[in-house]
């Protein structure tokens, strides 16, 4: 598995401690997307159902997490934060799930890659469905805006 994926993951797990909390895992990073994984009995709410919360951070996480990938792939050295989002729960979750965020378009790289460079922040939209029995359960779409850390800092 990509080394860098795992790094980021390492560093998720340890500054973020509900994510260890989550049993957050990833599954796989290839030239789709990034997928991460939770347990559903470390997630489950009153109703016996995957946890909303539980949800919408693993979606966060995910998307966070490719951007980071993507970043140091091209040797960035950037913040990441989350501006806004909007997540769509379409139906209950009763096991284990997984969150998929694939890669974004080369164009809409491309160009958030040259907003970076030239204004030394950008912002991109990326969506993560959350996958239950090959079917999407939840939606979510962010927009990260990565500013560039200064050098030597």
């Amino acid at each position: 598995m990509n080394t860098i994926a795992k790094q980021v993951t390492t560093e998720i797990l340890d500054g973020i401690p509900l994510a260890q909390a989550m049993g957050l895992t990833l599954e796989s990073y290839n030239q789709q997307g990034l997928t991460y994984r939770v347990p559903f009995e470390l997630n489950t709410n009153v109703h016996q159902t995957a946890f909303a919360g539980s949800i919408s951070t693993l979606m966060i996480l995910t998307g966070w997490a490719l951007l980071n990938i993507r970043l140091r792939e091209e040797k960035l050295n950037a913040s990441v934060v989350l501006a806004k989002h909007q997540s769509k729960f379409r139906k209950p979750i009763e096991s284990e799930f997984s969150a998929v965020c694939l890669l974004p378009s080369v164009g809409n790289w491309n160009a958030f890659l040259e907003d970076l460079y030239n204004r030394r922040r950008a912002r991109l939209e990326l969506r993560v469905v959350i996958d239950f029995q090959g079917d999407c359960a939840a939606e979510f779409t962010g927009s990260y805006v990565a500013q560039m850390n200064n050098e030597g800092s």
